[in-house]
């Protein structure tokens, strides 16, 4: 047992004051018990983050934290450190140094002089230790070395190697093509990403992530493996691999970090192959509150009454991606659906809610928003959902609930709140329908938000917990309509969006979204450059 290497992290960690030595201690016993790394072990004791015992010996030692994104290992690298010695020892080789030549390998534990000696062993050209956690490096282990094993299972069917995945996709002639990818959908999630784009391209494979609303660069596969990917992804996603000249949608369930977590995957044709988006869904229960997506003062006090009460039509409006869907979330958490017959159609079921009825469209078994808005009202209901609306039937089905004692919440797709009006008339519901249903009318956007380790916004760029970027999460923009009688009576003669809006601003003081972002800004919250990108001046 390498007892000199793990001994020293721990004492290493205790004179940076990361640990105290009872702690070293306790997790010393329970190392000896359970056989697991020290580092994992104080992180499964709640003594410390992994990120915080990198950060340490990164600034100590001066080591390097391993950048994944620009990895790229060869083959011949790869083979002098095989899997097994790697696992072992939580490391990965990712490439050489362009100025000494030397071999960089990402490491748990730099500090592991044995280690150490085994890698200079191996690598005569020289080691340069990066340090990283353990999880990034089993995940890089896995894209890494899951590509070297697929290069080398032999081709016995005279078929290309997409084919051989396809045909064996139930033995273990399929498993590097799995962990490659399960490692690129693990990865997504630890970078907090929302969506994962794969993108053949006319000189090899694109691959991105889009975290807070931003389009970020990750590392993807070499483009001979492209077509390998995407036909697992589609084969987990029940879609059909033999069909790539139409758009298909799917979807499946993984386990990751001990959470079941839900992906819907949506592949597109382009001229240089299949182009894959897969949506990562936050499944479970929803937990947000309202005041943690950012609303504050008034617009929340008046959408917390709107929710509230009997019946009505309220309208959550914003471009896809806005947070629409988890902002309606929020507000039936606010309801008591243990008292109250809750019913949801959504597209698609992004959380579990308890005590509320919830199901999917499924235009091809029948059911889409209308449809099964019409059946929801046969099951007695006191609060609906609708996930959006999209039609006039939809709409016309909406209102005329809300006229008969329920309450009705919805989205659509309008620039600002005094608009969600406009569209309604768009749709043909009558102007009285809608002035005596609508109860408000809340428009939002997402912007992001500063980092609270490093407090970058735009001027830090060292900070690894926001990727350099100076920012870490989102928050949003909102401003909330409440029809008062001279709103009703704009309704009712079909005035402008514009008209309303300014009506809502000079004489019911609401605040526009601009303003709640300038509001934000001031506090540190978000940058003015953010504000500009979601909500411009007129």
């Amino acid at each position: 047992m390498d007892v000199r290497g793990k001994t020293r992290l721990g004492d290493f960690l205790i004179k940076n004051g990361v640990i105290t030595s009872w702690e070293r201690d306790n997790a010393l016993s329970e190392q000896g018990r359970t056989g697991a790394r020290l580092g994992g072990v104080l992180a499964s004791l709640g003594y410390v983050t992994d990120d915080a015992v990198v950060d340490t010996l990164s600034c100590q030692l001066g080591i390097a934290v391993a950048d994944f994104s620009s990895a790229s290992p060869s083959m011949e690298i790869l083979r002098l450190a095989p899997e097994p010695f790697a696992r072992k020892h939580f490391l990965c080789p990712v490439g050489v140094d362009d100025v000494s030549g030397a071999v960089i390998v990402a490491m748990a534990d730099p500090l592991d002089l044995f280690v150490m000696d085994e890698l200079s062993a191996r690598f005569p050209s020289g080691i340069l230790p990066h340090i990283s956690t353990e999880k990034r490096i089993q995940n890089a282990i896995d894209h890494y070395y899951g590509i070297l094993v697929s290069e080398e299972v032999p081709d016995k069917t005279g078929k290309d190697f997409a084919t051989v995945v396809i045909l064996h996709e139930a033995d273990k002639s399929s498993a590097p093509v799995a962990r490659l990818v399960e490692s690129i959908i693990v990865s997504g999630v630890e970078e907090r990403a929302s969506d994962i784009h794969i993108e053949p391209t006319s000189d090899g494979l694109l691959m991105r992530y889009r975290v807070d609303g931003v389009m970020v660069l990750a590392q993807a596969p070499q483009r001979r493996y492209a077509q390998a990917v995407i036909s697992r992804i589609k084969i987990m996603a029940k879609l059909d691999i033999a069909e790539s000249r139409v758009p298909q949608d799917g979807g499946f369930e993984l386990p990751v970090s001990g959470r079941r977590m839900e992906f819907r995957v949506s592949t597109f044709p382009t001229i240089y192959g299949e182009s894959v988006v897969v949506r990562i869904l936050s499944g479970g229960d929803a937990r947000l509150g309202m005041g943690e997506l950012g609303l504050s003062g008034a617009t929340l006090r008046d959408l917390k009454k709107a929710v509230r009460g009997r019946a009505g039509v309220l309208i959550v409006t914003g471009p896809t991606g806005s947070g629409k869907t988890t902002t309606l979330y929020s507000a039936l958490s606010e309801i008591s659906a243990r008292e109250k017959v809750v019913v949801t159609i959504e597209d698609p079921v992004e959380y579990r809610l308890k005590y509320v009825r919830q199901t999917q469209v499924n235009p091809k078994g029948g059911i889409t928003f209308s449809k099964g808005l019409r059946s929801i009202l046969r099951q007695d209901p006191d609060v609906i959902m609708v996930g959006e609306v999209r039609d006039h039937e939809t709409a016309a089905i909406a209102t005329q609930a809300a006229m008969t004692g329920h309450l009705v919440l919805t989205t659509l797709h309008t620039d600002n709140a005094a608009s969600a009006v406009t569209r309604m008339l768009d749709l043909e519901v009558e102007p009285y329908k809608i002035a005596s249903t609508l109860v408000g009318a809340l428009a939002q956007r997402l912007v992001r938000r500063i980092c609270e380790k490093c407090h970058g916004g735009n001027g830090i760029t060292e900070c690894r917990h926001c990727r350099r970027s100076g920012y870490h999460g989102r928050i949003g923009l909102f401003e909330f309509l409440t029809p008062d009688d001279t709103i009703r009576e704009l309704i009712m003669s079909r005035s402008p969006s514009s008209v309303v809006m300014r009506h809502a601003c000079d004489k019911t003081g609401m605040a526009t979204m601009r303003e709640d972002g300038m509001e934000k800004a001031k506090r540190g919250v978000t940058t003015i450059d953010e504000i500009n990108r979601v909500a411009p001046e007129d």
